[in-house]
């Protein structure tokens, strides 16, 4: 009965003392797995990256787009006045072997607004600086990672009834592909 219970004894020492260096195993490696994991939430950085760089940004709409009425050879322009909203997800992590990933998901609403350059003779930066003649809204549905920017949906809205938002899209979708690649190109820039 005493080598019984010395066996059983020891026994259950070992199982207990196995399981302690296992559980001590795997907390450390848990640990060493989060040393090498590492994510940053970038949304707020994002945000102020795409107020700095989106008003401003400009599209020529073609004489036939003119506020004045159709036909008019008065040279318009259509631009982001303003940033107002930027929803979603932006963030940055390792991953195993340093690797380091960006990733977005946003939802963009602008604001834009159409402006006529002054009287034909006058030229840029004379005191003119043209006034502003229609404004709407520009939503961008859909700035994922790994985005075509031929699948970017672009949705434009106004109150002007002789003027068509589609046009202010059209016109803004090229000037801002390119510094929504910008955005893009120093979000990942960034270090962690």
């Amino acid at each position: 009965s005493l080598s019984l219970s010395l066996s059983l004894s020891l026994s259950l020492s070992l199982s207990l003392s196995h399981e302690l260096s296992l559980s001590r195993a795997l907390s450390s490696r848990n640990e060493k797995s989060k040393r090498h994991r590492q994510e940053k939430n970038r949304l707020s950085w994002a945000k102020e990256k795409l107020d700095e760089l989106l008003p401003g940004v400009e599209g020529e709409l073609s004489p036939s787009t003119s506020t004045s009425g159709r036909g008019s050879k008065t040279k318009a322009v259509v631009r982001v006045a303003s940033v107002c909203s930027v929803e979603g997800d932006a963030y940055q992590s390792t991953r195993k072997g340093g690797k380091k990933i960006s990733a977005y998901d946003l939802k963009l609403e602008l604001r834009w607004e159409v402006v006529e350059a002054g009287d034909g003779g006058e030229e840029e930066g004379s005191g003119d600086k043209g006034k502003e003649v229609i404004a709407g809204d520009l939503k961008v549905l859909e700035l994922t990672t790994g985005h075509d920017d031929n699948d970017l949906l672009f949705e434009a809205s106004t109150g002007h009834k002789e003027f068509e938002a589609r046009e202010a899209a059209e016109a803004l979708k090229g000037p801002l592909i390119k510094a929504l690649a910008v955005f893009v190109a120093e979000l990942e820039a960034l270090e962690l």
